[in-house]
């Protein structure tokens, strides 16, 4: 999927570390191929640079932080990173880790029910990022990430 590529790239050791532990467990069925990854992301745009807050959701790479039966959902923590792009450079984060929702089916009838949730506050150039299980903010899971702070080229 083309549109992955930059993603994919950002997490190119990661994806490459899961899929070594599902084959150094003996899982062959990935050898083709990659082993289980879902990526989510958050993209800000201006004219002069990209901000994006990018997350990896592995079975190697996470922790599970709290399951919520009645809706069906699970938090776990994951490698999180943001990266910039400006002038063909790529700057990025290392070492973070936030919260990742996953949803399993039947998925609940109230789209409001559980979600996780992004947003860039242009005056103190931070994410502010947070997750919402059943209805209640998941405890842990919101912060603020002053992307000036965090870069490492």
């Amino acid at each position: 999927m083309p549109d992955a590529v930059p993603y994919a790239e950002l997490w190119r050791e990661e994806i490459s570390a899961n899929d070594k532990a599902y084959s150094d467990q003996g899982d062959t069925q990935y050898a083709g191929g990659h082993a289980p990854a879902t990526e989510a992301h958050f993209v800000v745009r201006s004219s002069q640079r990209v901000a994006v807050l990018t997350m990896l959701d592995t079975a190697t790479g996470c922790t599970k932080k709290k399951t919520d039966a009645s809706a069906n959902a699970s938090v776990k923590f994951c490698p999180l990173k943001i990266a910039i792009y400006e002038g063909g450079v790529v700057t990025t984060t290392a070492g973070r880790k936030g919260c990742f929702l996953e949803l399993n089916a039947p998925f609940s009838t109230d789209p409001s029910n559980s979600t996780g949730y992004a947003t860039y506050d242009i005056a103190s150039r931070s994410f502010k990022i947070g997750m919402i299980v059943n209805h209640e903010p998941v405890s842990g899971c919101a912060e603020t990430i002053a992307i000036d702070n965090q870069l490492t080229p």
